[in-house]
């Protein structure tokens, strides 16, 4: 190669390899599951305070030995509040939402599940569509983890692991450029972007006067408010489940953009759900409107999931409606 072609192309693949550390460095890379949608920076984002180690364990007896059966969705993947709330008192296993037909009754016979308790949690945007579709052939998943597998128990720093792709470096630079309220497109209605009010005393994050949320939580109708009886929990307890628990997780936007006027009306809902349908309910939505103030970092700046701070005061909800 001619020497002229060799000191052209030696700075441009020099370039090539040492611009993009460099801009990971700046931005730090994904972690969270907001920042990965929405193309959106760490290093303002990531949660800087303390966040105590998560207990990870689903299930703590086989599906013949389990009383207690935990059917739920992200929030339930690894297993924490489930440890909190049931871990020395109950033989239990999770399994995440598939659908609960009417062929119920086969489904946790072919699983050798014959639980005398059933706990459904299931998020706020998602009670609908879990609650009141009817299906004839009943699916169980395993537990699906959510973000906070990666490394919950310190912030995001490193820029050994995570996402490297150009649209997350260019994302996240160009957030740098224009900052502030916007919507970044993506899969799950994407991510926007939004003012919180006591921004600064409710995340750890950098730039901690906004907020991210998911964009599903702006297009998906949550809680129906005016819809009651559920074909699901009549195909439960005609698979002979004694007790039914159902726990509603507040949308993260219910917490931190909504009047706390809302909460109460949502709580209101989820308790005459319960007794419409003769089940237990564990309300939520008013004590996480309130614990935003008490941990910081309630729910995770960069993420739609609850914190592990925040999952720890769920299972102590739980369990304490167990006793």
């Amino acid at each position: 190669m001619p020497r002229r072609a060799i000191r052209f192309f030696v700075p441009v693949l020099l370039l090539g390899i040492l611009a993009p550390m460099a801009a990971m460095v700046v931005v730090e890379p994904s972690h969270g599951d907001l920042t990965r949608i929405g193309f959106l920076p760490e290093r303002e984002f990531g949660w800087r305070a303390a966040q105590p180690s998560l207990l990870r364990r689903t299930s703590n007896a086989t599906n013949s030995e389990a009383t207690v059966l935990v059917i739920g969705d992200s929030f339930s993947g690894i297993g924490h509040w489930q440890e909190i709330a049931l871990g020395q008192r109950e033989r239990y296993v999770t399994y995440s939402f598939g659908r609960l037909c009417s062929d119920l009754v086969d489904t946790f016979r072919k699983q050798r599940l014959a639980p005398r308790v059933v706990i459904i949690e299931v998020v706020e945007r998602y009670f609908d569509e879990r609650f009141f579709s009817s299906c004839d052939h009943s699916r169980l998943e395993d537990a699906a983890p959510n973000a906070l597998t990666a490394d919950p128990e310190t912030p995001a720093r490193s820029i050994l692991s995570g996402m490297f792709g150009a649209k997350y470096v260019a994302g996240s630079l160009f957030y740098f450029l224009r900052r502030g309220e916007q919507h970044r497109s993506g899969h799950s209605g994407g991510v926007f972007v939004a003012p919180v009010a006591d921004g600064c005393s409710l995340f750890s994050n950098r730039d901690c006067e906004h907020g991210l949320f998911l964009g599903d939580d702006r297009s998906m109708p949550g809680l129906p408010l005016d819809k009651f009886k559920s074909p699901v929990l009549s195909y439960l307890r005609e698979a002979g489940v004694e007790r039914i628990v159902v726990v509603p997780i507040p949308n993260k936007t219910t917490v931190y953009l909504r009047p706390g006027s809302e909460a109460g009306l949502k709580d209101a809902y989820v308790a005459e759900f319960g007794i419409r349908n003769n089940v237990e309910v564990v309300t939520l939505h008013q004590r996480f409107v309130s614990d935003r103030y008490r941990a910081k970092d309630f729910y995770l700046p960069n993420d739609t999931h609850l914190s592990p701070r925040g999952m720890q005061m769920l299972g102590g909800y739980i369990g304490e409606h167990f006793k």
